[in-house]
């Protein structure tokens, strides 16, 4: 019976990502509100956190928080009458990402504190990364940039513990901005700027190339000042490369 269930709610998770290719967003919401209403029929618990976990992050990447903000609510509650400890934060941060769509930053910021604690106590130390990254992007949001470095250098310590490559290439270019609004410590800033661009350089968008352009420049600007170079176009070479030729 589950079965049957689970391959309906996926036909219509598919039928909702179809319509929005077509442009229907309307339509897309029906065929969402109808798998996430098929989900509740899933009589075996363990099963239907899977599906509504799947559900939450297609629809929160979608463009539907409201409805991911539902399914990771019901992922959250599974995960606690089944005691999956080990699945829990990374709800917890799916039901954090909805809220912060929805524009309710205090409960958001508030999920991902609760996220960070539950990652910190295992030992989780790449997804406490992210939970602490996220609460940087809000507090930087909020223009408090030195409490935003802060978190986003303890970030890079969990990450020293258990890599991550996507949060740490994440945290590092937030960390870059941060400085810069923040007129930070410039051989600090120099030094993640060139760890971000030596390592992650291939594989940043267009996009953010623009803005790292933007900010190492800024930063380079800022270091030559502090500490002027007899040939600054070689040292810019050097540190560099992939922006000053």
């Amino acid at each position: 019976m589950d079965a049957a269930i689970v391959e309906q709610l996926r036909s219509k998770a598919n039928a909702g990502i179809e319509a929005l290719k077509k442009r229907h967003p309307d339509q897309a919401s029906v065929h969402f509100n109808s798998a996430l209403e098929l989900a509740e029929d899933v009589a075996d618990a363990r099963t239907r956190r899977d599906e509504v976990a799947v559900l939450s992050t297609l629809f929160e990447r979608c463009g539907f928080p409201d409805l991911a903000l539902m399914a990771a609510e019901e992922a959250v509650e599974l995960d606690r009458s089944l005691k999956l400890d080990g699945l829990l934060g990374q709800d917890i941060i799916a039901v954090g990402n909805a809220h912060l769509k929805l524009e309710n930053v205090a409960k958001a910021e508030g999920c991902f504190k609760e996220a960070l604690e539950t990652f910190v106590k295992r030992g989780d130390w790449a997804n406490a990364a992210s939970a602490n990254t996220n609460m940087a992007a809000i507090v930087a949001n909020q223009g408090k940039m030195g409490k935003a470095i802060t978190l986003l250098e303890a970030s890079l310590a969990y990450l020293a513990e258990a890599p991550f490559p996507d949060t740490e290439m994440q945290t590092r270019f937030a960390l870059m901005q941060a400085m810069e609004f923040e007129g930070y410590d410039v051989d600090r800033a120099i030094a993640n700027a060139a760890e971000l661009c030596a390592r992650f350089w291939t594989d940043m968008r267009e996009e953010q190339r623009a803005i790292a352009r933007d900010f190492v420049d800024r930063a380079v600007k800022r270091y030559v000042q502090m500490h002027p170079q007899p040939k600054s176009s070689a040292w810019k070479a050097k540190r560099f490369p992939m922006l000053y030729k």
